[in-house]
């Protein structure tokens, strides 16, 4: 005290041969700078005289025993404490006045003006003027205060023992800012002594969370001799911000001029960090509601833990699949390009934090004995790592660096935050990984309706390779089929390739991770291809491709390996245990279409060789009708030919037409069922032989209904002899009743057999068959099928 006294001296000019004299402030000076102080300190004191009555006592104060500080001032102090503890504090006053040394941590028990009980903790310190003793400074518990001006004379004293003793920051300084006086409150808070700053101004407690517009209302206000308050974020010696609830009152002398500023203030750090702890906590919970996906949270989680935290910089990492490393998710502030060397030096220290789900915390990268990387990381060499721990597992860590310190209390809030980040983690990759599920099974949904529905090979191969493709995060994929005759690989489907050269290739079986997949049945992993290309056998097809991984599952069908499905990625590919399983069953999807595919063409060339075998036969039976008739050689051939050209133009579907000609062809084959004296006699036959020559249509349905290939074919050998009228047999049909097959043959094979020999006539001209046809119309013909006729005549 006797250095601001000493200070305030020279400031003013004057002589003064007490240093427990502040002669050069007037006495409403200095009851001013008392009053600030009282009016706004968090301590409780009482002043008493030297009989222990009290000439002053701070609002706080009375507010401990329910008084107004006025109604306090007069009475004796011990009167204020209950019996046991008025005896003691009368000893104390008689002890600390022959002794001269204050007593600090003295219980007591006030009996408050309603009655009631408040245990006090006393610290009671002698007051001199000019050596004499002059009272007592009691001193209780923080509280707001109130004033009373003292006298000149115990001023210094007791202004000295009231600022040394409360926990409020005091500073003082003169009117252009150099700081006359700091108390231990502010020592300690701001981590500088009393020597570093004398002499000094605040700005070396500037913080740099503060514009210059704040400062320049700060000095305005005092400046016109008014009062600021404001929170105020300061910067203490070793770099750590410290929050002040902080009040600058203007001190003037008798001239009504500025001499002095009086600052008091509250350290209110631990609230403040409370309530930004508070306000992190809902503004991160809001910023994650409005994301869903994992890529969408780590910009969001990084930014914001830096931003609340106030770090230099903030990383999220994982663990890889094989735990031998880690994964930077998202880096941002001085980590956002982090060298691979440095990335390395955290893998080591972020696996220990997983193993033991424990936080790491180094002040000092440079003096850590277990720290690798002494140089700090991306410059930085305060760290402070908390492992995600979600459903009891630990799924990543979350860093912060400064390159200044970071507090306890700091680190608390980082672990506060963790929690917060990997519950939001988790429920975002549990919701990505039922999204990537459903993905998948609507790819291998699609594969299998494209499988099940396809028939072409090379299109349900490349729909799977397009599958693979998306579904496994590849750059390119191919399918490379076992040719049973060569034993080689065959190239049969690729995408993604840069070159057509991989369109050619051909492997020998035994070759490579190929072979080594075929022999082994097992998919063959390479996730770094430049330490494999000796092994990997098709370096020439690949180059210029930049693959950089490379896969290869065999695709086995009824436990027989027809091929292999590739994928290759151009980056380094992040897969776990589900990635691999996936690609198992794209593999086994991919062996189904190639088995599906095969038994389909095996089928189809089957069902084909049957076809042609049927329609061989079929050219056989009606060859040998001819035999039976020489005049009607041809016959079966023409009216076939001719039918079909028909039908065409009547508009018979085209999966119909096989059967038109299959019937056509076998349209006279109940024939056989008819006695050659009536088939070959030469005259007109009686009306007995009609009888049994109508019956071959009858002949004709019992000889091809055993057949069932031939059903529906057997319109036309059947019904080919009714007429439109109702007039014609086997069963006297009449107009739509008969078959529209039949009706179309109908008009053709009369055509044809008019202008053919008959053993009992010569063959009509075009012409006279024409009219003879057209004459028919509505009576043995469709007529429609007439006109369709009469504009395809010329054609057949």
């Amino acid at each position: 005290m006797l250095e601001l006294i000493d200070r305030f001296k020279r400031k003013f000019d004057r002589e003064s041969s007490s240093a427990g004299n502040l002669g050069d402030l007037s006495p409403e000076q200095q009851a001013r700078i008392l009053d600030h102080i009282f009016a706004l300190t968090s301590s409780s004191f009482y002043l008493l005289d030297p009989e222990g009555r009290i000439q002053r006592a701070s609002t706080s104060a009375g507010l401990l025993t329910g008084h107004e500080s006025s109604e306090l001032t007069g009475r004796l102090f011990r009167n204020l404490l209950v019996k046991e503890s008025s005896r003691g504090i009368v000893e104390k006053l008689i002890e600390i006045h022959q002794t001269g040394q204050s007593v600090s941590g003295f219980p007591a028990t006030a009996r408050g003006k309603n009655g009631r009980l408040t245990q006090l903790i006393l610290k009671v310190s002698p007051l001199y003027e000019r050596g004499s003793f002059s009272g007592s400074l009691v001193a209780v518990e923080s509280s707001n205060s109130s004033h009373q001006t003292p006298s000149s004379g115990e001023f210094v004293e007791w202004f000295t023992t009231t600022l040394e003793q409360t926990s409020d920051i005091v500073i003082i300084t003169d009117k252009t800012g150099e700081i006359d006086y700091v108390n231990p409150a502010f020592q300690e808070v701001s981590g500088y002594s009393k020597e570093e700053v004398l002499g000094k101004t605040p700005r070396i407690l500037k913080s740099g969370m503060h514009n210059s517009r704040f400062y320049r209302r700060l000095w305005q206000t005092i400046l016109r001799g008014d009062t600021f308050q404001h929170l105020v974020a300061n910067r203490g010696k070793n770099g750590r911000i410290y929050w002040e609830e902080q009040t600058i009152v203007p001190i003037k002398n008798g001239q009504g001029e500025i001499s002095n500023f009086v600052s008091t203030g509250r350290d209110v750090t631990a609230r403040r960090e409370l309530e930004r702890e508070r306000e992190g906590i809902v503004a991160l919970s809001a910023a994650l509601r409005r994301t869903k996906k994992r890529s969408e949270m780590l910009p969001v989680i990084a930014g914001k833990i830096q931003e609340l935290l106030q770090v230099d910089a903030c990383a999220l990492v994982r663990p890889t699949p094989t735990l031998a490393g880690i994964v930077v998710e998202r880096a941002v502030g001085a980590w956002a390009d982090i060298p691979e060397s440095e990335v390395d030096a955290l893998g080591s220290i972020s696996n220990k934090v997983i193993e033991t789900r424990c936080p790491y915390f180094s002040p000092d990268i440079g003096k850590d004995p277990e720290f690798a990387q002494k140089r700090g990381i991306g410059g930085l060499t305060a760290l402070a790592g908390v492992p995600l721990i979600a459903q009891e597992q630990a799924i990543g860590v979350v860093w912060i660096g400064r390159s200044l310190s970071i507090s306890q209390r700091e680190l608390q809030m980082l672990v506060t935050l963790a929690e917060l980040v990997a519950d939001a983690l988790h429920r975002s990759t549990l919701h990505e990984q039922t999204e990537f599920q459903l993905q998948r099974l609507t790819a291998l949904h699609a594969i299998d309706r494209t499988i099940t529905s396809g028939v072409d090979l090379r299109l349900s191969l490349e729909t799977l390779l397009g599958h693979v493709m998306t579904q496994l995060n590849v750059d390119a994929g191919s399918i490379l089929l076992l040719n049973p005759q060569t034993y080689e690989m065959d190239f049969t489907a690729g995408r993604g390739f840069r070159s057509k050269e991989v369109n050619y290739l051909q492997l020998r079986v035994g070759d490579g991770f190929v072979g080594r997949a075929v022999v082994e049945r097992r998919v063959v992993q390479v996730p770094r291809i430049e330490a494999n290309q000796q092994s990997l056998v098709r370096t020439p097809p690949l180059a210029g491709e930049n693959f950089s991984s490379y896969f290869v599952a065999p695709l086995i069908a009824k436990d027989r390996v027809v091929g292999v499905l590739e994928v290759f990625s151009r980056s380094p590919l992040v897969r776990d245990a589900d990635w691999t399983a996936f690609f198992e069953a794209l593999a086994t999807q991919a062996a189904i279409a190639i088995d599906n595919a095969t038994m389909f063409d095996d089928l189809k060339r089957s069902h084909s060789e049957l076809g042609q075998a049927y329609d061989a036969t079929i050219e056989g039976w009606a060859k040998a009708l001819e035999l039976r008739d020489a005049e009607t050689e041809g016959h079966a051939q023409r009216v076939t030919e001719a039918t079909l050209h028909l039908a065409q133009a009547a508009g018979v579907p085209e999966y119909k037409m096989v059967h038109v000609r299959r019937g056509a062809m076998l349209h006279d084959i109940g024939k056989l069922g008819i006695p050659d004296s009536i088939l070959y006699k030469p005259g007109p036959l009686n009306d007995k032989e009609w009888e049994v020559m109508r019956k071959h249509p009858v002949y004709a349905k019992k000889v091809l209904s055993h057949v069932e290939y031939l059903h529906p074919a057997l319109d036309i050998p059947y019904c080919h002899h009714e007429k439109w009228d109702g007039s014609g047999y086997p069963q006297g049909l009449k107009g739509a009743e008969i078959p529209r097959e039949a009706r179309i043959f109908a008009i053709i094979d009369v055509w044809d057999a008019l202008r053919s020999d008959r053993p009992y006539r010569k063959a009509w001209d075009d012409t006279k068959a024409f009219d003879y046809v057209v004459s028919m119309k509505a009576k043995h013909f469709d007529p429609e099928i007439v006109e369709i006729f009469c504009q395809e005549a010329e054609a057949l």
